[in-house]
């Protein structure tokens, strides 16, 4: 028997990696590494213990990146891209918004009729049912000839296996697909002309294939070997893929994104509804970004009618002329009250429909529109739909023997609510992730974290803390053990299940909710907190100044006697506002 000493941080059967302790179903003599003794994160970076490669992760101070904060430069933090995906590279970070955002943090909404790609821009669709048979047919407006991917599919995302895709190479049009056997490879006659639309259908019967475009005669080509059935599980990339997550099959021969326009995609007999049927993507425009509105495929501009234009929308010179509200190629998208009031001020968010609207507004305002200013310190208020985010190094879980105190003086009438939470990013799903969270739940408080081999819950049942009194909590974590005390009076304990100690934790600190709940706490918790959040202290900080310490926030209020009507994010009736 040969025994290891020492420490293992990563373990890849095939290309399956496991989860050391998770998918453990017996272990002896196991502990956790120190990765962290010697501290290895420069630049006073704080050293965490993590399922790294390197066995630890180092929380870089404002200014510094990379795997031991050895970089001066902007890395990826929670929220950096909004809403998007955030990948660090040499320059700092790069971010990939997802449909319908762009901007360099993806802080824009755009409307996208015909969807433009450039650089690392892709659509992703449902995967197509392709064993037997495939057809495929869309437009395309290349902006130049150069070598470009238009769409690949395959058996896997690591390049083995079956596939097909669709390429400009050397100049003409490539379909190409993989049985098992070696792909069959088919080109265009006619060559690519940038700046002109081009008409694709193609398709596969068992080895057989065809490739025509603008009408051409057919050009057809076999797979060889004898393998019939095509076998495809990832998503449909359109005009790129994600690069990040995607290894490309050797045969495909093209890795560059398409710079162009695409329209009307339709996958064996069924189209692709350019928004609602789109699974991911990153970084699109839409085509007027490309070619200034000018040119459009041919089925979307060139003519219109009465069934062509909606809700009321009338046919002149080739286009729809919408009535008031409507907007959109054929007046199919009704304007909301966030279009046509813009109500949300000093940089807030507007959420609406037809008749109702909300804001979400920014740290330091508060109101129905964000125009008042939201000054607080120590105290800050939620409505149930905001939150404060709090640097992570602020409880950096860096020790499984360093005790861990968390103070919070808070009020409430409402029965259910998250007041603290730290777990992952807010892009990152939550499910089967570490996390901290205290809540009132049903009347009741319950601290509860997870560290990878169970949760711990620990609920006081016979106080109720939705009385509107205050009351203080004071949560404490050594390792697996936890407790909570309720204004001194009442103290139960806990532990998590295994023998997992190490609490990992990527995201930031969110007091009062979090950005994403279904994501973030994978459906544990569903609503935010309505009270006052009175004090804050973690570790020997003192009471919190959150204020000043707050990375963002999302309607935080002040805890004076502002009333609800005033501070609240109401949802307002037009009638409601032209009254005004």
């Amino acid at each position: 028997m040969v025994c290891v000493l020492g420490c293992i941080s990563r373990l890849v059967i095939g290309r399956v990696e496991s989860d050391l302790m998770r998918d453990a179903t017996l272990s002896e003599g196991v502990t956790t590494c120190e990765t962290c003794a010697v501290n290895p994160c420069h630049n006073q970076g704080v050293c965490q213990e993590a399922a790294q490669p390197q066995g630890y992760m180092c929380i870089c101070p404002h200014g510094f990146s990379g795997i031991n904060c050895q970089k001066v430069g902007e890395a990826c933090f929670p929220g950096a891209c909004g809403t998007g995906r955030c990948v660090n590279n040499d320059e700092g970070f790069k971010c990939y918004c997802p449909f319908g955002k762009s901007g360099n943090q993806c802080e824009n909404d755009i409307d996208i009729i015909e969807p433009a790609f450039s650089d690392e821009a892709y659509l992703a669709y449902p995967t197509p049912k392709a064993l037997r048979r495939l057809k495929l047919s869309l437009k395309f407006n290349p902006t130049d000839a150069d070598d470009a991917l238009l769409l690949y599919c395959a058996q896997d995302e690591d390049g083995n296996g079956d596939y097909t895709s669709l390429a400009i190479r050397d100049k003409r049009l490539e379909f190409k697909f993989d049985t098992g056997s070696g792909p069959a490879i088919i080109r265009s006659e006619r060559e690519i002309i940038p700046g002109e639309w081009v008409t694709v259908l193609a398709g596969r019967n068992s080895r057989s294939g065809h490739l025509s475009i603008n009408n051409d005669p057919a050009v057809s080509g076999n797979a060889p070997g004898t393998t019939k059935g095509l076998n495809l599980r990832t998503p449909l990339y359109v005009g790129g893929y994600d690069k990040q997550r995607v290894h490309l099959a050797q045969g495909v021969g093209v890795d560059k994104g398409f710079r162009g326009c695409v329209s009307e995609i339709i996958v064996s007999g069924m189209k692709m509804d350019i928004k609602d049927s789109v699974v991911d993507a990153a970084n699109v425009q839409d085509c007027s970004s490309l070619h200034g509105g000018s040119t459009r495929s041919d089925s979307s501009s060139s003519t219109c009618n009465r069934s062509t234009c909606l809700n009321g929308g009338v046919c002149s010179e080739n286009r729809c002329i919408c009535p008031e509200r409507f907007s959109g190629r054929n007046c199919e998208k009704e304007m909301n009250l966030c279009d046509e009031l813009r109500p949300c001020q000093n940089g807030g968010t507007c959420i609406g429909s037809t008749s109702s609207y909300r804001c979400k507004c920014p740290l330091g305002y508060g109101g129905t529109n964000c125009h008042q200013i939201a000054d607080f310190t120590t105290e800050v208020s939620f409505h149930k739909n905001g939150y404060l985010e709090l640097k992570n190094s602020t409880l950096p879980h860096s020790s499984t023997t360093e005790n861990e105190i968390i103070n919070i003086e808070f009020s409430t009438t409402d029965q259910n609510g998250l007041i603290f939470w730290h777990g992952q990013a807010p892009e990152t799903d939550g499910k089967g992730q570490d996390y901290l969270a205290l809540a009132v739940v049903d009347g009741f408080l319950e601290f509860s974290y997870e560290l990878g081999s169970g949760p711990a819950q620990i609920q006081i049942n016979n106080i109720r803390v939705d009385d509107g009194k205050r009351h203080q909590v004071v949560l404490k974590r050594q390792a697996s053990d936890g407790s909570i005390d309720l204004d001194s009076n009442y103290t139960e304990f806990g532990e998590s299940g295994g023998i997992l100690k190490m609490l990992n934790t990527r995201g930031n600190i969110y007091i009062g909710g979090v950005p994403n709940f279904d994501l973030m706490t994978a459906g544990r918790y569903l609503e935010g907190f309505a009270g006052c959040i009175h004090s804050l202290q973690i570790q020997s900080s003192g009471d919190i100044n959150l204020r000043e310490s707050a990375l963002s926030a999302v309607n935080a209020l002040p805890c004076s006697n502002v009333s609800a009507d005033e501070y609240n994010d109401v949802l307002g009736s037009l009638d409601a506002i032209v009254n005004k």
